[in-house]
């Protein structure tokens, strides 16, 4: 493991674009963020049976209680696989009630700190018109790409930490320890190469 610098404006995406320019990629990069602390089966290797070339991202089912604070995905079914149709960074609670109304709930999920990006994605994402003032997000960019191409959600129930956020009492029941550590505020993000072997 290796930390660099972030060059640019301050923002996840910025951070991606960073790690491709450092691994040099040419091929698939997986983005994990580093205040995300998984339990349980490891998420990147669900990542990891996507076919190569293919972007992906993890999710998982969809609580109304957290959409305000997640990316909420609306996905369809298109040959055997839940592809991302739609992509809200965190709606307000009325939005989100709306998406559930318009697409029922059975077909939304929550974004997770995960994902496979392409080579692909990384051009798309160096193009991706951000307005001044406004931090480069990631999940907005994957939202814009899966409007043209494939994005393909990958579902987890996997118990997980978020230090980054508040820990509230609709999420005290989901983690693993009574005495879980205290929230607190990290911009820690982990970038691998993606490699098949």
């Amino acid at each position: 493991m290796s930390f660099i610098a972030q060059r640019g404006r301050y923002g996840d995406l910025t951070s991606v674009l960073n790690g491709a320019d450092h691994f040099r990629v040419a091929g698939d990069l997986y983005v994990a963020f580093g205040d995300n602390l998984y339990f349980g089966p490891n998420p990147l290797l669900a990542l990891r049976n996507v076919p190569s070339g293919q972007v992906a991202v993890l999710a998982r089912p969809y609580q109304p209680e957290l959409a305000a604070r997640r990316g909420v995905i609306t996905i369809v079914e298109r040959n055997g696989r839940r592809l991302v149709a739609d992509l809200i960074e965190k709606p307000s609670p009325g939005a989100a009630s709306a998406l559930e109304r318009r697409h029922g709930a059975g077909n939304l999920l929550l974004l997770e700190g995960r994902a496979r990006v392409t080579a692909d994605f990384i051009r798309f994402a160096r193009t991706f018109p951000i307005a001044p003032g406004v931090e480069p997000k990631l999940a907005l960019t994957i939202g814009a790409y899966a409007a043209t191409h494939p994005v393909v959600a990958i579902e987890t129930s996997c118990e997980v930490i978020d230090l980054g956020a508040p820990v509230r009492q609709c999420e005290r029941s989901q983690l693993p320890t009574d005495n879980p550590p205290p929230a607190r505020r990290d911009n820690l993000r982990c970038l691998f190469p993606a490699r098949d072997s």
